[in-house]
């Protein structure tokens, strides 16, 4: 069996490297990044996942606010249901009808991308990838392809294309 990436930091190991890595041998675990905020990221043989464990819930919230999918006073609204029911938000969201379950799933999983672009270029951050069963309990979000997700986070790179090339894998031989 492939050993799983451990621990390290971007500098040496650059995010988008390791998400080819964890999609190229296929983990199933636990990635927290340790940045100002922190991030973690659940995957499933391969793939990512968003599950009530490691989504940034209050960043979560507030990317709906600022998107204009939601207003302040229904998100509000959302947290003390969430709270007087002990549901996650997200359930909340659902039973209260703030978002329909295809617009709140679409903003999910964009959310969940999102979160992880924002690593490409960060290179003054420690990882640690914990091998463990996927989260227990239903997921929100199954399946995010990391191939993907990495092309279009270089997308947004825009110039910087070229650089995430070899940092994916400094093997690539540019034509």
């Amino acid at each position: 069996m492939d050993r799983s990436p451990g621990r390290g930091t971007l500098s040496e190991t650059p995010f988008a490297r390791l998400l080819a890595e964890i999609w190229q041998k296929e983990f199933t675990g636990i990635l927290t990044v340790r940045t100002a905020g922190g991030k973690r990221f659940a995957f499933d043989s391969g793939t990512l996942l968003v599950s009530r464990d490691t989504l940034a819930e209050k960043e979560f919230l507030e990317s709906l606010l600022t998107s204009g999918a939601a207003d302040l006073l229904s998100l509000s609204r959302c947290e003390d249901y969430a709270a007087e029911h002990r549901v996650s938000t997200v359930r909340a969201m659902l039973e209260i009808k703030l978002l329909d379950s295809a617009r709140l799933w679409t903003l999910l999983e964009r959310f969940a991308k999102a979160e992880a672009w924002l690593l490409f270029d960060v290179e003054e951050a420690e990882f640690e990838f914990e091998p463990r069963p996927a989260p227990a309990g239903p997921a929100y979000i199954t399946n995010i392809f990391l191939p993907g997700l990495v092309l279009e986070g270089a997308q947004s790179l825009g110039g910087q294309l070229v650089q995430l090339r070899y940092r994916v894998n400094p093997g690539v031989r540019l034509p």
